[in-house]
């Protein structure tokens, strides 16, 4: 029953404290290792929100992982470090083997593969 009004900031007196600088520095990598993966993503992240895109899910989970820290050089160089990041969330329906040895045969689809 009440109504709450808020400003906005309009004057931030320092954008360029360590901390803040160290989190822009941590998010290039995840960005451009997104960037690069980006065609292997699609439909990557199996339960994700209805307006959440596989780029939100990567972020997401990949903002907690150890950190890269990339300088401000190697960033506008287009710089990324392969990280272990999270590049899918889902299931898997099981691979069943049928036979043993050199008879084993496996019910993965190869398509036209041998």
């Amino acid at each position: 029953g009440r109504t709450v009004v808020s400003e906005k900031v309009t004057k931030v007196r320092n954008t360029r404290t360590k901390g803040q600088q160290r989190q822009r520095m941590k998010w290039v990598n995840i960005v451009r290792m997104y960037a690069g993966l980006v065609p292997l993503l699609k439909n990557a992240f199996e339960r994700k929100a209805q307006y959440h895109t596989d780029y939100n899910m990567f972020v997401r989970a990949n903002s907690v992982a150890a950190p890269v820290y990339l300088t401000k050089a190697e960033s506008d160089g287009g710089a990324c470090i392969a990280a272990p990041y999270q590049i899918t969330q889902g299931t898997l329906p099981s691979i069943s083997v049928k036979g043993t040895g050199d008879e084993a045969v496996t019910s993965i689809n190869l398509g036209g593969l041998a």
